[in-house]
């Protein structure tokens, strides 16, 4: 109200911020589930110390992709 009574100027507009990817979405809860397969599949097979081992570092590895994927929504560098 200000601006456009002194300036005679319109009124500024907010900016929008744009919205999230749905598809982006979607990536990442397929690879959440991808994580807590990997997770149950540890649990389930905790006898076997190698094939746990390799569930923890695919479970690891689906994190990274997500978190590569979370940055690139906020726009910041990894």
């Amino acid at each position: 109200y200000i601006t456009r009574a002194i300036s005679d100027a319109p009124i500024p507009r907010g900016t929008r911020r744009p919205a999230v990817e749905k598809q982006m979405l979607a990536l990442l809860l397929a690879r959440s589930a991808a994580i807590r397969d990997a997770l149950d599949s540890a649990a389930r097979v905790a006898d076997d110390e190698a094939h746990t081992g390799n569930a923890l570092k695919a479970a690891c590895d689906e994190l990274a992709v997500i978190r590569a994927a979370l940055m690139k929504l906020m726009e910041r560098a990894p």
